[in-house]
């Protein structure tokens, strides 16, 4: 005797395979939960290619070394190779190798990477020095009256290349923050250099 294959039949056969393959997929969301949760992690989204995902961390460094920089007789600390600078760059490479510790790092980019970080710290650093010298020219401008005309004009003129060294200050705070993603990538993190 053959089985009867009617209108009943196939709309069981189709929910029956409905209800298996919402069981399977369940089954399939079970087993990536399961393996998410043991791995400690979710998973991440796509990472950016090139040169940009960099970006916050150079933007981190340029904080870091910039707002370090600008502090009064901290910043004689840059008078040894702009160590504050530098440190800024390995503590952004420190952030970013945490972050992405499978990622790997050419000379070139550490390189690129410090002399990004150091030119935002040279621009922030020379913003928050021109606003300090304001500051105390505020102060020694109530003090003016009192002051030789001389040494005024000598306040006036401070202010003035203050203005003219932001660019000096971004290209030399570029350069030793370049020397910083060198020297930092080869002697802290070695096993993120890519050949």
């Amino acid at each position: 005797m053959g089985l009867r294959k009617g209108p009943s039949f196939t709309a069981h056969a189709d929910q029956r395979a409905k209800k298996e393959a919402a069981v399977m997929a369940d089954s399939n969301c079970r087993q990536w939960r399961v393996l998410i949760v043991a791995r400690g992690s979710t998973p991440s989204p796509a990472r950016a290619a090139g040169f940009s995902r960099f970006t916050k961390h150079i933007l981190l460094g340029a904080l870091f070394g910039g707002l370090l920089s600008s502090i009064p007789l901290l910043n004689c600390l840059n008078f040894f190779f702009c160590l504050l600078n530098i440190a800024g760059v390995t503590l952004a490479l420190m952030m970013y190798f945490k972050a992405n510790p499978t990622d790997t790092m050419s000379n070139a980019e550490g390189a690129l990477f410090g002399a990004a970080a150091g030119a935002g710290a040279g621009l922030i650093s020379s913003i928050f020095s021109l606003i300090l010298g304001a500051m105390f020219a505020g102060v020694m401008a109530a003090l003016a009256q009192r002051l030789p005309p001389e040494l005024a004009r000598q306040f006036a003129i401070q202010g003035t290349v203050g203005l003219f060294m932001i660019p000096v200050n971004i290209v030399l705070y570029a350069g030793f923050g370049a020397l910083g993603g060198f020297l930092s990538l080869l002697l802290f993190f070695k096993r993120n250099l890519r050949n």
